[in-house]
């Protein structure tokens, strides 16, 4: 690819960045349903390993500004799950084939859209939060989406504590998948390099949905987190067919 390609390519890769960052900086979750399909469209080189490493730098900066909305008695729990469940997911994928990913992450990411659609309300008990996270690990590391499986949990709650509660959720899920990924030879200094040039993406996306989080509301940014993600889970799905 040329020098105008690349180029074009990363316009696109941030603009995809931007927009995930708008919504999980207003409404706290959503950044990899809404970026992961988009990029993919546009070079799945990007996943996991650049995506989860991107993501670490703007939950960082969401959790520096919500931290104090953290309930603490969660965290034990989520911390542990996602210690097993990254595990687990490192396991599974170092038994996909790399032209298989494609598939997986289009079946993840229409799966993940229909289980925020249609789950239940489970209440948030220290057993379901441990579950929850569990899987959080797996699809984590599998395809650099954590959120899914801790949505029928948070799903209606305070938008503060959402916004806290998976800022931890992504800093620590993103920093294990990473070591993971790492130890199964997915993760290295090519995957810094293409996560570095994200960044740019990342700020813009943080910087708009800090100045908008107090004027879009939660089903609106919710459902248009949806629209996108299923959309685009359904084009990579067909793609990659």
């Amino acid at each position: 690819m040329g020098a105008a390609g690349l180029t074009s390519e990363l316009i696109l890769l941030n603009a995809a960045i931007a927009l995930a960052g708008v919504v999980q900086a207003s409404a706290g979750l959503g950044f990899a349903m809404v970026a992961n399909p988009l990029i993919a469209l546009v070079n799945i080189a990007y996943l996991p390993g650049p995506m989860l490493f991107a993501n670490l730098f703007l939950s960082s900066a969401i959790l520096w500004r919500e931290g104090l909305a953290v309930e603490r008695r969660e965290i034990p729990p989520l911390v542990t799950g996602l210690l097993i469940g990254t595990t687990l997911g490192a396991l599974i994928l170092t038994r996909i084939a790399a032209e298989s990913l494609g598939v997986v992450f289009g079946l993840i990411i229409i799966g993940a859209v229909l289980l925020s659609v249609f789950s239940p309300v489970f209440p948030l008990t220290r057993r379901n939060v441990l579950f929850g996270s569990t899987g959080a690990g797996i699809t984590g590391i599998v395809a650099a989406m954590h959120a899914p499986p801790l949505v029928m949990l948070y799903q209606r709650e305070e938008p503060s504590k959402i916004r806290a509660t998976f800022a931890v959720l992504f800093v620590v899920g993103c920093s294990m998948a990473l070591v993971g990924l790492w130890l199964a030879g997915r993760f290295g200094a090519a995957e810094v390099r293409m996560g570095a040039s994200l960044l740019p993406g990342i700020v813009v996306g943080f910087l708009l949905g800090r100045v908008i989080a107090a004027r879009v509301t939660q089903g609106t940014a919710r459902a248009a987190m949806l629209m996108i993600s299923g959309l685009g889970g359904i084009m990579l799905l067909i793609k990659s067919l």
